[in-house]
């Protein structure tokens, strides 16, 4: 049986559940919903990076934000976060916002439980892969290759198009390290 709890700053206006749903309990004032059946399940959307999030609004501390579903459950069920802690999807599955896939963590247990699940080369692009890559593993091995042959940066980084800071992290391997 789904349980439902009060969203935390949206008391009395909207509920949350602990399979991740929530839902508006207050009559709309004005607009579109003002008939609407009560309670009414919310639909929200996507931020892009996997999180579900709905927008609330009618609290006088916060008017029309979007919020992240699993922060909503996690706040409601398990309380307030403690110090640095992190919302973590224990099946890491971003869009699975019930309470038995939430727990707090360290960053460090987060960054752990991730790694273990191979999921960073997901989440952080590297490479060819990345969305702003300027150059390939080829041209990477290029400019390896001219700089231990003593070429300027410069020269270079207008040939290639990208930034001398860039041409000195392939130097010195923070990117393109395995090119």
């Amino acid at each position: 049986m789904e349980i439902w709890k009060q969203v935390v700053g949206f008391e009395g206006i909207y509920d949350v559940s602990d399979q991740g749903q929530v839902r508006r309990i207050k009559p709309y004032k004005t607009g579109k919903f003002v008939n609407t059946p009560l309670p009414r399940i919310m639909i929200g959307g996507n931020n892009g990076r996997g999180y579900k999030t709905v927008l609330l609004s009618g609290s006088e501390a916060s008017r029309n934000k979007s919020y992240k579903i699993h922060q909503l459950v996690a706040y409601a069920f398990l309380g307030a976060k403690v110090g640095q802690q992190e919302i973590n999807h224990i099946n890491r599955d971003r869009s699975d916002n019930r309470l038995c896939n939430l727990e707090y963590v360290s960053h460090q247990r987060n960054m752990k439980h991730c790694y273990e699940f191979k999921e960073r080369q997901d989440t952080c692009p590297r490479g060819t892969k990345h969305h702003n890559a300027r150059i390939n593993n080829e041209i990477a091995r290029d400019i390896k290759q001219r700089l231990q042959s003593g070429e300027i940066m410069r020269n270079m980084s207008e040939q290639y198009g990208i930034s001398i800071a860039a041409i000195h992290m392939i130097k010195t391997g923070k990117t393109w390290a395995r090119a």
